[in-house]
């Protein structure tokens, strides 16, 4: 007896249609500048390379100043890298760009930057 195995790719992951942008995502995308922050229908987006990348906003990436030896007790850490990277949880209800923002302000971190799940148009 043969087995057939079918194989199906979604034509949505994460939002990205996989055959390319629509021409208002295109358009959105030419007036943007590095490491803004586009919002869509609810998702936040980066620009980075000329492209959208979609954000986590459940999770920060920071990587601490060298003086400094750790990350405050209020901070959820959820994992850390042996390069120094830390992945910290957004507090509930709190805006993921509020939460970077705030993190800059401490003057503790050398490196805050947003987790993407990846390239999306």
């Amino acid at each position: 007896m043969k087995r057939i195995v079918l194989l199906m790719i979604p034509t949505l992951i994460c939002g990205m249609v996989l055959f390319g942008c629509s021409s208002s995502i295109e358009e959105l995308k030419e007036d943007k500048i590095e490491g803004e922050l586009v919002r869509i229908d609810g998702s936040i987006y980066v620009v980075e390379n000329g492209k959208l990348w979609l954000i986590d906003q459940t999770v920060v990436i920071v990587k601490l100043k060298p003086e400094i030896n750790e990350v405050p007790n209020d901070l959820i850490v959820i994992h850390t890298n042996p390069l120094g990277f830390i992945s910290l949880s957004v507090p509930d209800g709190v805006d993921v760009e509020e939460f970077a923002t705030m993190l800059k302000k401490t003057g503790l971190f050398e490196i805050v930057e947003y987790n993407t799940f990846g390239e999306w148009c």
